[in-house]
């Protein structure tokens, strides 16, 4: 535990709209502005700085909702969370994530009022709680996960009688422990082109991605059009077995699709039936939130039953993303059959690192558990090498989906210079080239040497608050 806390600022700003090419359904967005929290703290009369963001997802986070009244509702929240992070924090003893389950329900519990989802909203709570982890582990001159275990971990008593006998370091790596690489995942959209005969100008496809990078492990989006999808599925079978032979991995992704247990079970026997897909089917972990984020509560005996039917008889556990807004909802899906769940930084890394420990306590009980992690396709040096770190720091999670490299732009509401200093202090994960800074991508595989450093990330925050640029990006709230 370390001394008071004493936050000098705190801010929130949303960016211009960045271009966004992962395609996950209806709701899809090819532009999405982001959410970015900045704070400030002292020890010994210095400042240290600490920086987050998330994209504002609209269509992901809010399916119901439109895109001015959810930026609306995630920008109120915002502005609130700068208005009283003081209160919360100054003054009081630190713990890692002190108080992030109080902060993740006060925001989820605007929800009503601001019209929109609880999941939306506690993604507010992740990046100011990111932040502040990486400002208070700077002022203590330590690598965040090494600050966390240092300082006690964090009270998986106050949680559930379940982890409480859970060690902190059976979950995290010291930092000199680190694997050197951290292997991705690639997410195939639903949009997607497979074949490179196909791709349109200024689009890849993913032949030519697995070409280009030598991918063999993948993420693959389905809905619940089961002939539209194992035509499909079987066109990737073939690019992906062309240049990998047996040799890959494949997790699909249900994507809220299924509205019946029937229709699921229907694509299941299909997947697992059809010749030309008995390779992947054979290299496929698991299967992802197949039905409606708010259904997990409404699973019963048929529901229960298709779940163990789709494990044991087809090899597809099921994991739970959408459905992971609360606390304890790994807790309740478990008790349904359900054995994964998604660690997703917008749902904040105590919640994450809380999920972990349920899975491992399972675990060790006899009953295996899992857990998968999710970046939220981060490519800004303010989130993508935070999810490095992380993703490569926790113990026991599968090889995480990290698709910022190629969905989405890195840094574009910085300025040339922050771009250029990201480059500079980041060498192994970015570069700045052709007037853009880029991520550095070498095979399926990220090095982990830039995020070793002091702070979450290992890298000195590379954007300036007090720089106006309001067509990079604005100020939602800002207190001194």
């Amino acid at each position: 535990m370390v001394g008071q806390v004493k936050i000098t600022r705190a801010g929130m700003f949303i960016s211009t709209p960045v271009p966004f090419g992962l395609g996950f359904g209806k709701s899809s967005r090819n532009q999405v502005p982001k959410i970015i929290s900045f704070i400030g703290v002292e020890k010994d009369g210095r400042e240290y700085l600490g920086a987050a963001d998330e994209f504002a997802m609209v269509g992901w986070f809010d399916k119901g909702n439109i895109e001015s009244e959810f930026l609306s509702a995630m920008t109120t929240a915002a502005s609130r969370a700068v208005s009283t992070v003081q209160k919360y924090y100054n003054g009081k003893a630190y713990m890692p994530f002190t108080a992030a389950r109080e902060r993740g329900d006060y925001f989820r519990d605007m929800s009503s009022e601001l019209n929109t989802t609880g999941l939306a909203l506690q993604a507010i709570e992740a990046i100011e709680g990111r932040a502040l982890l990486d400002a208070l582990s700077r002022a203590e001159n330590e690598n965040a996960t090494d600050f966390i275990l240092d300082n006690g971990g964090f009270d998986l008593h106050k949680m559930s009688d379940g982890v409480s006998s859970v060690p902190i370091n059976e979950i995290l790596y010291r930092s000199s422990e680190v694997p050197r690489y951290l292997p991705f995942r690639y997410t195939v959209g639903l949009p997607d082109v497979i074949c490179e005969a196909d791709q349109i100008p200024d689009g890849e496809s993913l032949e030519a991605e697995i070409k280009n990078y030598k991918l063999r492990r993948f993420k693959i989006k389905i809905d619940d059009d089961i002939n539209k999808n194992i035509e499909r599925l079987c066109q990737m079978a073939e690019v992906i077995q062309k240049y990998n032979k047996n040799s890959y991995e494949v997790t699909l992704d249900g994507n809220e699709a299924f509205e019946s247990w029937d229709t699921l079970l229907a694509f299941a026997e299909r997947f697992s039936a059809e010749p030309r897909l008995k390779t992947m089917a054979a290299n496929t972990k698991y299967l992802e939130q197949p039905f409606h984020r708010d259904k997990l509560e409404q699973i019963h005996t048929e529901g229960i039953d298709a779940i163990a039917k789709l494990r044991d008889k087809y090899g597809l556990s099921v994991l739970i993303d959408e459905s992971g807004g609360d606390f304890n909802s790994f807790e309740s899906a478990s008790e349904k059959g359900i054995t994964g769940a998604a660690l997703k930084l917008c749902k904040g890394a105590f919640h994450g690192l809380y999920d972990v420990a349920f899975a491992y306590a399972k675990s060790k009980s006899g009953k295996q558990h899992f857990i998968t992690a999710e970046d939220l396709t981060h490519a800004d040096p303010t989130g993508f090498p935070q999810a490095v770190h992380l993703f490569s720091a926790i113990k026991h999670v599968g090889h995480p989906e990290l698709n910022g490299a190629f969905k989405t732009k890195s840094g574009y509401w910085l300025t040339e210079d922050e771009k250029k200093l990201a480059a500079r202090t980041m060498p192994y994960l970015y570069e700045f080239r052709d007037g853009e800074l880029r991520i550095k991508i070498t095979g399926n595989e990220f090095p982990t040497a830039d995020v070793l450093g002091i702070g979450l990330g290992g890298h000195e925050v590379c954007f300036d608050p007090m720089v106006d640029v309001p067509d990079l990006r604005k100020v939602i709230e800002y207190v001194n």
